[in-house]
């Protein structure tokens, strides 16, 4: 019974294990999804911002490392979920021999019991012939040491297949954390980047606006100063359309036609 025991609290434990590792495996989707959302909204950037960058390939790697480790829990459970189909089986042989002894131990302290003058006992013509035993001694303990046995390979297994589980969920973890840590490391960066790069696309903006707005001034004042202009200019115009209509030998080059 101690194996069976021993057998029966391993598989339990294994199965504690099972469910750590499933819940594990589920806890990936989530980062998952959020890294993917993130890559999908970047799409959405314009122009020459539209660029394959450091957080981009942050990102992806931070994919593949998911990836990765959802491949690699899966691939444990389903080795988790064969070796609880062994101990079963190993369980189900240690509880079946169980069975048979218990029933064995019962008929043979039934008729260890038996005297002259119990009930139960009458003739059976001939039972001393009768030959239904399928072992012997030595085959008989051998069952059993073989069941025992392969109990305890199988409890050896599971046990080293519940420490490859708790180092996995470790590993997997430090893994996804430290590629998340590198797709934020990469993000916060380029953030502060294009922040400096607005920043002085603004500043440059409003210089231009500045000089512009210089510009348009002197215009102004050109405008003004070639309008302030005009009236002297008419009047000279004015006379030296009038002096045009001097008759004959008056139509002069003079001083004041020049």
């Amino acid at each position: 019974m101690q194996e069976l025991d021993r057998m029966l609290a391993e598989t339990n434990r294994l199965n504690d294990s099972r469910r750590a590792l499933e819940h594990a495996h589920r806890d990936t989707e989530n980062p998952l999804h959020v890294t993917k959302e993130c890559l999908y909204f970047r799409e959405n950037r314009q122009g020459i911002d539209l660029v394959r960058d450091q957080p981009e390939e942050a990102m992806l790697r931070e994919v593949d490392t998911i990836k990765d480790c959802q491949t690699r829990m899966k691939n444990l459970l389903d080795r988790v979920n064969l070796q609880l189909s062994r101990n079963r089986a190993a369980r189900q042989d240690l509880e079946h021999d169980t069975m048979n002894k218990n029933h064995a131990l019962t008929i043979d302290h039934t008729q260890h019991s038996l005297h002259n003058y119990s009930a139960a006992i009458t003739y059976y013509p001939g039972i001393e012939r009768v030959d239904n035993t399928v072992s012997v001694p030595e085959t008989w303990a051998e069952l059993s040491n073989r069941n025992i046995q392969q109990s305890q390979s199988e409890r050896s297994s599971s046990q080293r297949l519940r420490q490859e589980v708790d180092s996995l969920i470790a590993a997997t973890h430090q893994d996804m954390w430290m590629a998340w840590s590198s797709s934020n490391t990469c993000l916060t960066h380029r953030a502060g980047e294009t922040g400096d790069t607005r920043n002085k696309l603004l500043a440059h903006r409003d210089r231009v606006q500045r000089e512009m707005n210089d510009l348009e001034r002197h215009i102004d004042m050109l405008r003004k100063a070639i309008l302030d202009k005009s009236a002297p200019l008419k009047v000279v115009q004015t006379r030296l359309e009038g002096r045009t209509h001097r008759p004959e030998t008056e139509l002069c080059r003079d001083p004041p036609q020049h």
